[in-house]
């Protein structure tokens, strides 16, 4: 829901403008907010759960937080911007 937002994947949500989800079972809420793997979470303005490989969870809140997942582990990140 909103302008140019995304969902393209099962059981995936995204709400604001621009907000996209590419992973299924992903959520991103906010203006831009992007969750880009499966069972993330982006919730904030600019807030982005970014992947280099398909690795399962990783949590970013808050505005512009920003979480890599790479190899190995998830990952989480509180904006306070």
């Amino acid at each position: 829901m909103g302008t140019g937002s995304s969902s393209n994947n099962a059981n995936s949500v995204a709400v604001g403008s621009s907000a996209k989800t590419t992973g299924a079972k992903a959520v991103a809420v906010g203006n831009g907010a992007i969750a880009d793997s499966t069972s993330t979470i982006a919730v904030g303005d600019g807030a982005n759960v970014a992947s280099n490989v398909d690795l399962v969870g990783g949590i970013a809140i808050g505005k512009k937080a920003y979480v890599l997942n790479g190899g190995g582990r998830q990952e989480a990140e509180l904006g306070l911007d």
